[in-house]
């Protein structure tokens, strides 16, 4: 369920990249490669600092492609997202979730991509809060190809059908928007 909605993430991701997106991908290329250097020369002299620096750019190559998305996107492309409404329908098995996104970015996006969960609906804050977002009950991935100018808002909805649970929900939602 979360594996699919990471793989859409990064294949839109990819289709959408800007000039910033590739230096950032220039200079994580160019970092890893100087670590793993770095090290084959070192090991002649001391092969546990070697082995600590292939440790550590392993690290790098694991962590630093999420690290260098999120800053990015945090950077170019700002916006804000309320959730408006989650809405479960007493005579069938659906939820509606509607929500709206804000451009607080200096330039228009044409192309969103929203991913909307449900999870289910406690008091628990913290540590807790965060496990059940990772533990959705049900997520959806939608591609918005509308161009949404600087400062507008977009309105949007997703429904879940088939959705039974009897418990109390609520929606987390996340936007990538790409120019």
């Amino acid at each position: 369920m979360m594996v699919e909605s990471i793989k859409i993430s990064f294949l839109t991701y990819f289709k959408y990249l800007g000039l910033y997106d590739y230096l950032g991908l220039v200079w994580f290329s160019l970092t890893f490669l100087a670590l793993i250097v770095l090290a084959i020369f070192i090991a002649k002299r001391s092969s546990s600092f070697s082995l600590l620096l292939i440790i550590l750019a392993l690290l790098f190559f694991i962590l630093a492609p999420f690290a260098l998305k999120y800053k990015l996107n945090t950077l170019l492309r700002p916006h804000t997202i309320e959730l408006q409404s989650v809405k479960k329908l007493t005579f069938s098995n659906s939820v509606i979730v509607e929500a709206s996104l804000l451009n607080t970015s200096n330039v228009p996006f044409r192309v969103c991509l929203f991913q909307t969960n449900i999870i289910k609906k406690s008091s628990a804050e913290g540590i807790r809060a965060f496990i059940n977002t990772l533990k959705p009950l049900a997520n959806q991935s939608i591609l918005v190809e509308k161009i949404v100018p600087q400062g507008e808002t977009l309105e949007f909805k997703t429904d879940f059908d088939d959705f039974i649970y009897t418990g109390e929900i609520d929606a987390d939602i996340k936007a990538e928007c790409y120019k």
